[in-house]
């Protein structure tokens, strides 16, 4: 990893590592397969009852494969830095939290297993079953979650494939018990419930006797395992907000699931099918996004910056063509895999939808999970968690909350996975973009905060005193960010969207056309708020970078991407409120970055690293401008 190089290390390591990931998913999807074909009549109940958990299930292993990365980065950095003892105490301490971590999970989860199969609208006839499955699958974790921590240890080395083939032989032993307890004994979601949780502590198994015997600084012994308090710590600061992240989109997912439940069985079955297909992209994305969080870690150790770079560009050029391969092969195959899990041509139709609008925006999600790795392998664990709050979370919610009662279809539920999936990757390159071109004004010391306390309080006493620290401020406005302010902000923000894009943009539209109406109407927008930035310093201040005309002319350029946004957003949903919204959640969202820079830095608020800043206002640019010319194209065409 830290020598020769890097164009095939990083496929050597992503590939086993997709593999793996895969073969899960693939032996996740042999529990709906032999339900949904030996269940008789009652296959597209069980089918509804084991899908209708995937995103309970994802919401805690999810929390826990974040953690993961917290022990891969903090022994991946002990290996840089040739530290062995540290890499002793932190595989030893993440073995015992693996252990742990499950059996407090599943203690929890079997507590609040009936009001959450509650919230999620599951109905009569699925109820029984999904609770009887999710109370199964529970009792596993601790076996669930060991395996993951035993494999993100041998990850953290560069070993993928040892991983690859626990999972090979506990999967083949999945399929065959699932033959087993279904078709021979006749049992239901409970028997392949048992074969998972069974085929589970055998692959835990296999990776204990691998730690055991392997030769590798990472070598398991029993008689030390235990917690030390320092690698606790670090695992915790790096895993937590990578573990909050992936719980961001499991959340948000639990409610999706629950405005499924509620169209039927029929739709929750196709659902759950076409989620079995969907996940083999994500385990390709997610593969390049841990080999970019290995790679960092330990090239940054290791003090090769240069190589850290090459990585990331590396893991996004190869990601981006290995995920488009997937993509359009399992489109192309799409159908014919839905009549794997289901026969019924209701819900074969109904998955397709799912995997025509999910399975594109996966390279929306390629580009964030990567850019999330690399931030981690830098030890910058919390800004990828809080825009992941910011774009997935917030903007799922508000669509349920908002657009899906407007139109209650399928349809209008599967439009929110790719409007959050390129809100959230925006603002993560946005982000990633800026302290790219400026890493040295990337600051969380909290001179900021100071700053913004009147400059009477240090940054340690605001800690100490107050409890207000960089991680409490962008934690605390980023959830005000997706709760409470979109809705208060929206207030004054409905006003300008019934004027600019409710009556503004149609006539310049229809007078202009498209692309050059667009042009206009942000020129409009931008120029209308010069006179407060000439007067008062609207957004950039008085004293900045090119004062005042840069600041004029890059407005205009930022009100031109987001009108763009929010006249998409008005043209698909005709409802003047969903921009309201968004516009809402916009400025609350723009100014959290500017935590994240030292004051002295405000002079160049017009580059960034807020999205009103020219830098960080690119990738909504570039947004803007491919979704225009994507509907010109439209227009010819028809």
């Amino acid at each position: 990893m830290l020598h020769g190089t890097l164009w095939d290390k990083i496929p050597r390591f992503a590939v086993p590592v997709a593999a793996t990931a895969l073969l899960s998913q693939l032996f996740n999807a042999a529990d709906i397969a032999v339900i949904g074909n030996f269940t008789g009549e009652l296959r597209t109940v069980a089918v509804a009852a084991v899908g209708t958990n995937s995103s309970i299930i994802s919401l805690i292993v999810n929390l826990f494969i974040g953690i993961t990365l917290g022990a891969n980065v903090t022994i991946a950095h002990a290996i840089g830095e040739k530290n062995d003892t540290m890499v002793h105490h932190a595989v030893h301490t993440s073995i015992v939290v693996a252990v742990l971590g499950g059996l407090i999970a599943a203690v929890i989860g079997e507590l609040f297993a009936v009001p959450l199969l509650k919230q999620l609208n599951v109905p009569d006839d699925v109820f029984p079953l999904a609770l009887l499955y999710l109370r199964i699958y529970l009792a596993g974790l601790p076996v669930i979650l060991l395996y993951n921590f035993e494999a993100a240890v041998f990850r953290s080395v560069g070993e993928t494939k040892i991983p690859l083939i626990a999972l090979t032989a506990s999967g083949v032993l999945n399929v065959i018990l699932n033959l087993f307890f279904v078709a021979a004994l006749h049992m239901s979601v409970d028997g392949v419930a048992i074969a998972t949780v069974l085929s589970s502590a055998v692959s835990a198994a296999i990776l204990w006797g691998f730690l055991l015997k392997t030769d590798k600084v990472i070598r398991l012994e029993p008689k030390k395992l235990r917690i030390d308090g320092l690698c606790l710590k670090q695992i915790l600061r790096i895993g937590v907000p990578a573990g909050v992240q992936s719980a961001m989109f499991s959340i948000a997912n639990i409610v999706i699931q629950g405005a499924i439940n509620s169209l039927g069985t029929v739709v929750m079955a196709a659902s759950s099918a076409a989620y079995n297909i969907e996940v083999i992209t994500y385990d390709i994305l997610n593969s390049f996004s841990q080999a970019c969080t290995t790679f960092v870690g330990q090239n940054f150790s290791a003090g090769e910056i240069k190589r850290c770079k090459k990585t990331l560009l590396l893991c996004l050029l190869e990601g981006i063509i290995s995920l488009g391969a997937a993509i359009a092969l399992i489109l192309f195959f799409g159908k014919s895999l839905l009549t794997i899990f289901n026969g019924d041509p209701q819900v074969v139709e109904t998955g397709y939808i799912r995997l025509m609008l999910i399975m594109p925006s996966h390279l929306f999600s390629l580009c964030y999970e990567v850019l999330s790795g690399y931030l981690r392998g830098f030890e910058i664990s919390l800004p990828p968690a809080v825009l992941t709050m910011l774009g997935v979370c917030g903007v799922r919610l508000s669509w349920l909350r908002w657009v899906f009662p407007q139109d209650k279809t399928f349809m209008n539920i599967m439009l929110v996975f790719p409007i959050s999936l390129a809100a959230t990757a925006l603002l993560m390159l946005a982000a990633v973009l800026y302290f790219a071109v400026f890493p040295s004004r990337l600051d969380t010391s909290g001179s900021w905060l100071a700053t913004a306390y009147g400059g009477q309080w240090t940054p340690e006493a605001l800690k100490t005193e107050l409890g207000v620290t960089t991680t409490s401020y962008l934690i605390q406005n980023g959830l005000l960010a997706v709760t409470l302010a979109p809705l208060a902000n929206m207030i004054p923000a409905v006003g300008e969207e019934a004027g600019w894009r409710g009556y503004m943009m149609p006539r310049l539209k229809e007078r202009f056309g498209l692309l050059n109406g667009r042009l206009l109407g942000g020129v409009i927008w931008g120029v209308w708020h010069w006179p407060l930035m000439l007067l008062v310093g609207y957004e950039y201040g008085t004293d900045y970078l090119g004062a005042p005309l840069l600041g004029l002319v890059v407005w205009c350029v930022v009100c031109f991407a987001l009108n763009t946004l929010l006249d998409i957003l008005y043209e698909k949903t005709e409802s003047i409120w969903v921009p309201a919204i968004a516009h809402g959640a916009f400025n609350a969202i723009a100014a959290l970055p500017q935590v994240l820079v030292t004051p002295a830095d405000a002079y160049y608020n017009v580059l960034g690293p807020m999205p009103i800043g020219l830098i960080a206002a690119l990738p909504m640019l570039a947004a803007a401008v491919w979704l225009t010319l994507r509907e010109m194209k439209q227009e010819e065409k028809n």
